[in-house]
This record gives C-alpha cells, sequence and structure tokens, in this order.
C-alpha cells in the first residue's frame, strides 16, 4: 500500500539433503524514493525507482530458530529497454549511524551516467530522507567474489569505501547471440562518506555490490 509492503513467507530451502522451512512475515515501511527516468546512448528511456535504509520488522521462523525484531531494508525497481550490449557496476548498503539514524546508499556507473560520467541514480538516505550523490568510481579486484573491492568519488571525495566480500552469486552464460557475465558479492562495507556535509564512517554496514556485463 502506499505505507509500505507486507510480505507473508512460507518457503522451504533445501540445500543437497538437508532442509528448513522459512515462514512467518515481514513488513517494510516506505521512504523518500529516487526516482529516474533516463535517455540512453540508444535513445530509448529508463526508469528506476530505489529506496533505502528502509524501517522493516521481522516476525519469521527458520526451522526451529525464530528471527524476530527490527531491521533494515531497499527496494530497487527497473524498467528499461535495454542496450544491445549493457555493463553496470552497483552497490547498495544499509546501516544505523552511531546516533542509531538509518543509513541507505545506492551507487552505480557505467549504466545511467551523464555527460561526466557520473552516475545520475546514486544517492544517501538518511532516516527516509534522500540526498544526490556525485559520481564514483568503482575498483574490481582480479577475484571479486573473494577480495576487497574500492569505490572512490571521482570528483568530490564524498565517497571513500572498502568492500569485503563474504560470499557470492554468480552466473556466465554464453549463447552466441544472448550472453550474460554476472557476479553479486554480499558482505560488508567500510570507510567515510559525507551526506550533506556530514561525515559518516562505516564499520562492517552489509550490502552487496555487482559487476554485470550482458548481451541481450
Amino acid at each position: 500500500d502506499h505505507n509500505g509492503w507486507r510480505v507473508d513467507l512460507d518457503v522451504l530451502l533445501q540445500r543437497g539433503a538437508a532442509s528448513q522451512r522459512l515462514s512467518g512475515q515481514f513488513a517494510v515501511a516506505r521512504a523518500q524514493p529516487l526516482a529516474l527516468v533516463h535517455r540512453l546512448p540508444s535513445g530509448q528511456p529508463a526508469y528506476t525507482e530505489k529506496e533505502a535504509g528502509l524501517a522493516a520488522t521481522l516476525n519469521l521462523q527458520l526451522g526451529d530458530r525464530a528471527l524476530c525484531g527490527e531491521a533494515l531494508a531497499t527496494s530497487d525497481w527497473t524498467r528499461s529497454l535495454a542496450q544491445r550490449e549493457t555493463r553496470w557496476k552497483w552497490a547498495s548498503l544499509v546501516a544505523r549511524t552511531p546516533e542509531g539514524r538509518r543509513l541507505g546508499v545506492n551507487l552505480s556507473a557505467e549504466v545511467y551516467d551523464d555527460a561526466r560520467g557520473h552516475s545520475r541514480e546514486n544517492a544517501a538516505w538518511l532516516d527516509g530522507v534522500v540526498f544526490p550523490l556525485g559520481g564514483v568510481r568503482f575498483g574490481l579486484p582480479a577475484v571479486p567474489d573473494r577480495q576487497p573491492w574500492r569505490i572512490r568519488s571521482l570528483e568530490d571525495g564524498a565517497v571513500d569505501l572498502r568492500f569485503e566480500p563474504l560470499g557470492a552469486r554468480r552466473q556466465d552464460l554464453d549463447f552466441g547471440l544472448v550472453a550474460s557475465r554476472f557476479v553479486q558479492p554480499f558482505g560488508r562495507f567500510f570507510g567515510r562518506m559525507v551526506v550533506q556535509g556530514e561525515s559518516l564512517q562505516l564499520d562492517g554496514a552489509g550490502g552487496v555490490v555487482e559487476d554485470h556485463r550482458a548481451r541481450w
């Protein structure tokens, strides 16, 4: 509804011969969205809408273990007629500041860039209010699902982050006309950000990064 989402779950999780049931529900409150309409180099339009650092309430059961309490969430929705060859790098994180404020961050490169190479969807959320951020450069390691990444501002120094993977989801497909090379590590962010003149230290914020090259 207009205030957020409620999700009811009843999922059987299986790994090899072992299985556990995840059931219950969680609720996520909305925040001020970043809504972007972007003209791709092909001339086709793309639309994306992001909300990060959202207040969430969990009431879940994983096997005999209860997962209840407060959490943080992110919403990411996109619709576009993508270019034949598409590439992007992306990062998303959530954290609580030392003062208890909800922080969410969305960063990307190579997909919604302006003429200067700054992504137009870079933003941070503090307690549900969105603030724009400038362009960033992603420094990928040789083994992106196991080694640290670096993400730094192109110009203003507002972003200086190190990402350390804990695990990853990846898929490499090549069917000739259609191909996809995708890696999405999840892990922790460390470093510093400046949002609206306020310096924020990150010490283990949870999140994900992506590197994707596709031929649609």
